[in-house]
């Protein structure tokens, strides 16, 4: 059966672990790996529809492989990109997609237990099937093929990641209530990337600051990066 979702992650040595709990017996979604570590990558042949083989930064090198690869946007309807430190089940992955078809989203994110969690907002509702925020995070969002489209050129404008938030949101329009965290999925973020600063070590040595990344991209859409609540749906409004 073809399936219409497409799971890309930039995936180390490390995040072993992590991936073989996304994986499981006919999922409904493809996973595409991009291995960034020099060895140990035979480990993901089993788990992976596609690996590919090649050193970098998150969302630069999904620019590279998206670009490369133009097949991949017109194969699959929805995209999803998880950092490799996220603890989730394949069923966790596949209730976000089947979420973000059903509802007819552009852009969204899962909700995060409360533990490693960068902004507040993105922490679980336990009484919201889900809620639309201001901006979605770079560290788990899932795309609509439309909307991947238009952020796309995006990714190469941060080699850290940081600021791209505020780029989605004037490349989709600025529109309020289009972004959404879907309290319906839960993961974890266990850190292993950024515990003992692996991941900012790997940026300073190749000569990247991401508060630089982030002060550029505001300055040119003119726009800070905030995310906040704009509307609740309880669960018994879903």
């Amino acid at each position: 059966m073809k399936r219409k979702y497409l799971l890309i992650s930039p995936v180390g040595k490390k995040s072993l672990d992590i991936c073989r709990g996304w994986d499981a017996p006919n999922r409904g979604f493809d996973m595409l790996f991009i291995y960034y570590d020099s060895s140990g990558y035979e480990d993901f042949f089993s788990i992976s529809d596609y690996l590919l083989l090649r050193p970098g930064f998150k969302y630069p090198l999904l620019h590279q492989v998206l670009t490369e690869q133009p097949f991949l946007l017109l194969k699959y309807d929805y995209f999803f990109f998880p950092d490799d430190d996220l603890r989730m089940t394949a069923r966790d992955i596949e209730k976000l997609f089947s979420f973000a078809q059903q509802q007819h989203i552009n852009i969204c994110q899962p909700s995060l237990y409360p533990i490693n969690v960068g902004w507040p907002v993105t922490a679980h509702h336990p009484l919201t099937a889900y809620r639309y925020v201001s901006m979605v995070e770079v560290m788990c969002p899932l795309f609509s093929r439309d909307a991947l489209k238009k952020c796309l050129p995006s990714f190469i404008e941060s080699r850290s990641g940081w600021g791209l938030e505020v780029a989605w949101y004037r490349l989709l329009g600025s529109k309020k209530e289009q972004f959404i965290i879907c309290d319906l999925v839960i993961v974890i973020h266990e850190g292993i990337r950024a515990n003992g600063s692996v991941y900012y070590d790997n940026l300073q040595q190749a000569g990247i600051s991401p508060y630089y990344d982030l002060d550029t991209l505001e300055q040119k859409y003119k726009l800070k990066t905030e995310i906040s609540d704009v509307k609740y749906i309880y669960k018994s409004e879903f």
